[in-house]
């Protein structure tokens, strides 16, 4: 839920580990293996999440279908970056959400998941959401 964290407008994440006696890599290596890729993940974004340029959460894009989902924006250079997050442990399914506002490319990048989708015609875009997931989206724009 660090993503929930940042979307909701945190400026900061602190890392611990519940496993005291320094062996979390050795007897928890997959939670272990989630955490290093989550502060890849972390890393690569910080200088945007830190951006003076950020709106959270997000006056867009309006999500018209699940209502648990959570979105923030910022733009950094060329890009801009839409993180949305579904917060309940329910299937979404399909969503389709209302890029509109967000001017740019109709190709979007999804980070982290080596994929790309396209934008329709009206701006939207739609995405299938599994519990808690995350989805990263970096759509080519003009510099602000």
């Amino acid at each position: 839920m660090a993503y929930l964290s940042v979307v909701s407008g945190a400026t900061g994440i602190m890392w611990f580990s519940y496993d005291y006696n320094g062996k979390m890599a050795e007897e928890h290596p997959e939670a272990w293996h989630a955490l290093r890729e989550l502060a890849g993940e972390f890393k690569q974004l910080g200088p945007v999440f830190l951006s003076c340029d950020s709106r959270a959460p997000m006056q867009s894009p309006q999500v018209r279908v699940g209502n648990d989902l959570r979105a923030a924006a910022w733009q950094q250079g060329n890009f801009r970056y839409v993180v949305v997050v579904n917060d309940v442990d329910q299937q979404r399914g399909r969503v389709t959400l209302d890029l509109s506002q967000e001017a740019g490319a109709r190709d979007v990048e999804v980070l982290f998941e080596d994929r790309t989708l396209q934008r329709e015609l009206d701006g939207s875009l739609s995405d299938h959401f599994a519990p808690y997931d995350v989805h990263i989206y970096r759509i080519r724009t003009e510099a602000e």
